[in-house]
């Protein structure tokens, strides 16, 4: 274990709140006070946190000014975001994007932006003025991105819980790198407006609000608050491990899997085995190509008609290089830029289609258990290209009989899931011979978080 993810000792959110208001607001302001010794010690080596400013000091409410995170991505009214460039907007944003509307309502007292790249376009959290975040368990490998500063933040004691977002990726994979939980809630339950860089912009799909935590129970407790409700909810109601049936894609040689990561999931799947969890095989190919390429043609589509023509068009002409690269998702992501509205039509009827077989798909099971991406956190690379924060990788990653190249690699297990919209668990599973950490994508039904956190919670480590 690195001396970075050792030697704290943080409460859980239940526990702060066990004794009434007054006994969590005392609780909270010894908590702030850990955080901000912590980072005065080791933030210099981690880099979790970016530009910032004071935030609102909200002590009022039942949260009683719980000490929370944020991504560089949110908007919070009367404060300036970076958005990952590395300096602060010129003007103060005018409103509180949703996700954190009833967070600060409920007393919530936010400690800091967490580092994130530009535009949250990457898979490593470096901002446009190249402040970099480090991985807690090695500091010579990415925390992963975008919402790579908020996982670093939690694995290492620097917060109790950060407020991200994910749209391909962007809360999972930082989570599976750095060895904790997220939630990524069903598609639609929490707005996405506050997240781009103009406040009232918003993306028809995928691009959802979560959290990153420590464990189930904390991502529950946060989840409730989220959603508006003003009392800490019941503890979840944890089922027996010989109650859950899993969903299990088998490997074979149908998808890339570094045999490190391999190694660990078959050690897990064991273990839980003799723990008397019941596993089925899944028949429907989530990862098959149709639906990695119709994920990011949409994904470009929505994105695209956020941007000029001539933008557009720039980044078509200029990124062929890089499509090459990456034929499964950035070249889909440029066929989604030409805005072709029946082409975007039929990819939204596929996805109902798909939607529909995934529903059939889950039967009886309780979830399904993917990987996050097939392999662990790597060590950091450098961009060929870089043009105000949209980067180009030649890097390659060999995975069994596969070679997929930067975003293709990056993207292969949580883009797919994206399409379908469901909530998914990131679930810690081990570590490595290299002490890396190794999370799961655990899906579940469509508004269902609170059955999905509860066999979380059973199967975590």
């Amino acid at each position: 274990m690195s001396v970075y993810t050792e030697n704290f000792h943080l409460p859980s959110l239940r526990h702060i709140y066990a004794d009434g208001p007054d006994i969590a607001r005392e609780a909270n302001a010894d908590i702030k006070h850990q955080l901000e010794l912590r980072r005065r010690e080791i933030d210099g080596d981690i880099g979790a946190f970016c530009v910032h400013e004071d935030l609102p000091n909200v002590e009022f409410g039942p949260l009683a000014g719980l000490p929370v995170t944020i991504k560089d991505q949110f908007h919070l009214a009367g404060t300036r975001l970076g958005f990952g460039f590395g300096q602060l907007a010129k003007n103060p944003s005018k409103k509180d994007a949703p996700a954190l509307a009833a967070l600060r309502k409920n007393g919530a007292h936010f400690i800091g932006r967490t580092n994130m790249p530009p535009l949250a376009l990457d898979f490593q959290a470096v901002d446009g003025a190249g402040h970099r975040t480090n991985n807690p368990h090695d500091l010579a490998h990415t925390a992963g991105g975008s919402s790579g500063g908020g996982a670093a933040a939690v694995a290492a004691g620097l917060s109790l819980v950060d407020i991200g977002a994910d749209l391909s990726g962007s809360l999972r994979i930082p989570a599976h790198f750095c060895g904790v939980m997220s939630l990524v809630p069903t598609e639609g339950q929490f707005s996405n407006r506050g997240m781009l860089l103009n406040e009232t912009a918003a993306l028809a799909h995928f691009a959802r609000p979560g959290i990153i935590g420590r464990s189930a129970d904390d991502l529950w407790v946060m989840h409730q608050f989220m959603r508006g409700n003003e009392d800490v909810p019941p503890p979840l109601s944890v089922p027996s491990k010989s109650e859950v049936k899993l969903g299990w894609l088998p490997h074979g040689d149908a998808h890339p899997l570094d045999r490190n990561v391999r190694a660990v999931f078959d050690q897990w799947r064991a273990t839980a085995l003799s723990q008397g969890v019941q596993f089925a095989d899944v028949d429907m190919d989530i990862f098959a190509t149709s639906l990695r390429h119709d994920f990011a043609f949409l994904m470009g589509y929505e994105t695209g008609g956020l941007m000029p023509w001539v933008a557009r068009l720039a980044a078509r002409l200029f990124g062929r290089v890089a499509a090459r690269r990456s034929p499964d998702f950035l070249a889909q992501v440029q066929k989604g830029y030409a805005r072709s509205k029946s082409a975007y039509k039929a990819a939204l009827q596929r996805r109902d289609g798909y939607i529909e077989t995934a529903l059939s798909t889950f039967g009886n099971l309780d979830a399904i258990i993917t990987p996050v991406t097939p392999m662990p956190a790597f060590e950091h690379v450098q961009p060929v290209q870089d043009h105000n924060g949209v980067r180009d990788y030649d890097r390659s990653f060999g995975v069994d009989r596969f070679s997929l190249g930067y975003y293709d690699a990056l993207t292969y297990y949580t883009g797919a899931v994206s399409l379908l919209g469901f909530p998914v668990v990131t679930l810690p599973l081990g570590f490595t011979p290299d002490g890396l950490p190794v999370g799961a994508q655990l899906i579940g039904r469509p508004n269902a978080e609170e059955a999905l956190l509860a066999i979380a919670a059973e199967l975590a480590l």
